[in-house]
């Protein structure tokens, strides 16, 4: 594989990080972790499911979840009827406004979830007992602020003014 050259212009650090991202996660064979799972899903379908475990105090619509995505609400239906037919999770109709659909995890769903973390967990941890904690912690803040410019840029999930029961 070639060599990535350390640049300092933005456009290349940029580039630069995504080519990282992205040669990390062939080398780590990430694919293939979805096929070690117990539970059986798409990694399209985790998605959804991630997406409603982070957003688990808040009521979530089908369209909140689309647009998490980037993917039309027609295509969240399409998974989110398979979720529940396999019963990962449940959906209703908002009680203030009906045209709504709220979707959110069954226990299964939050099993298969944990599971997953468990799974990324274990695929990371031969490569952080190998860095010194000071290096950890640096990888966790940038990755931190990395998460709060995408969740600024994004807004978090849509709430609806009632806790989730």
């Amino acid at each position: 594989m070639e060599q990535i050259p350390r640049q300092s212009t933005p456009d290349d650090a940029s580039e630069r990080m995504v080519r990282l991202f992205f040669s990390t996660l062939i080398k780590l064979r990430l694919s293939a972790l979805f096929e070690r799972l117990a539970v059986k899903l798409s990694p399209a379908q985790m998605t959804v499911l991630y997406v409603l475990y982070e957003a688990s105090h808040v009521r979530v619509s089908i369209g909140r979840v689309a647009e998490e995505l980037g993917v039309s609400p027609a295509a969240v239906t399409g998974l989110a009827d398979r979720l529940q037919r396999d019963e990962f999770v449940t959906r209703r109709p908002d009680d203030a406004d009906r045209r709504i659909v709220l979707v959110s995890l069954t226990d299964a769903g939050r099993q298969a979830v944990e599971e997953l973390i468990a799974a990324f967990k274990d695929l990371f941890r031969p490569l952080v007992v190998e860095m010194s904690p000071e290096s950890r912690e640096s990888v966790a803040q940038v990755l931190e602020q990395i998460y709060e410019l995408a969740r600024r840029l994004t807004g978090p999930p849509e709430v609806v003014d009632r806790p989730s029961s």
